[in-house]
C-alpha cells in the first residue's frame, strides 16, 4: 500500500474545494475539511473510488510557520489490497462457521482430519461417546488420541492408501476394544 499524491494545479489555489471533482464516492468531503478546520482535528474515514478501489482518507490542518492555520491537507492511503483480503477472511471464516455447525449436527462420532491426520474438530457424539473433551482431542494426530488407542493397524493402513490418492471411501468399520 502507498500513499496516493496528486499535485493541485497552480490554477486550483484558491478554489472551493466543492468545485474540485475527486474521484471518490464521498459527499461530506467539504463538510468535513470545515469540520477540521473548525476542531483543529485530524479526521479519518474509509473511503471507496468510482473505480471500486479503497483508500483511508485523512484530513488534517495544514499550519504554517507561524503555527497559523493555512487550510487543510487531504492524504489518500491505498488500503485496497486490506480491505479485500479482510473480506476473504471473513468469507473462510463463514465457511468454517458452518462446516463447524454440520459437524455438531452429526449424531455420530465424527472426527476431521487435516492433510497430516491431526485433529481439526470433532463433534459433541464423538466426545460424549469415548468420553473425552476438546482438549485432548483437538490440534493432536489422530495415532495418538487417547494414549494412542487410535493407532489401529487397519485404521493406519486405510488412511495411508486414501490420504495420498485423494479417494473416497465408505462404511469403512473398525473394531477395537477403547479402554473406556
Amino acid at each position: 500500500p502507498g500513499v496516493e499524491t496528486a499535485c493541485v494545479p497552480y490554477s486550483d489555489i484558491g478554489r472551493p474545494l466543492a468545485h474540485l471533482n475527486p474521484n471518490v464516492r464521498y459527499h461530506r468531503l467539504e463538510q468535513d475539511a470545515h469540520q477540521v478546520l473548525k476542531e483543529l482535528e485530524p479526521f479519518t474515514r474509509e473511503v471507496v473510488t468510482k473505480g471500486g478501489r479503497w483508500y483511508r482518507m485523512r484530513i488534517m490542518p495544514c499550519r504554517s510557520m507561524d503555527n497559523v492555520i493555512e487550510g487543510a491537507i487531504i492524504t489518500f492511503l491505498d488500503i485496497d489490497d486490506s480491505i479485500k483480503l479482510t473480506e476473504r477472511l471473513g468469507t473462510t471464516q463463514q465457511a468454517l462457521d458452518l462446516a463447524h455447525s454440520i459437524v455438531n449436527t452429526c449424531r455420530e462420532p465424527l472426527l476431521v482430519l487435516d492433510q497430516d491426520l491431526d485433529v481439526v474438530s470433532a463433534n459433541q457424539a464423538f466426545y460424549t461417546f469415548f468420553q473425552t473433551t476438546a482438549e485432548f482431542t483437538v490440534n493432536r494426530p489422530l495415532y495418538e488420541l487417547g494414549n494412542s488407542q487410535w493407532d489401529i493397524p487397519a485404521l493406519r493402513e486405510l488412511l495411508d492408501t486414501i490420504i495420498p490418492s485423494d479417494e473416497v471411501f465408505e462404511d469403512f468399520e473398525v473394531t477395537h476394544d477403547f479402554p473406556k
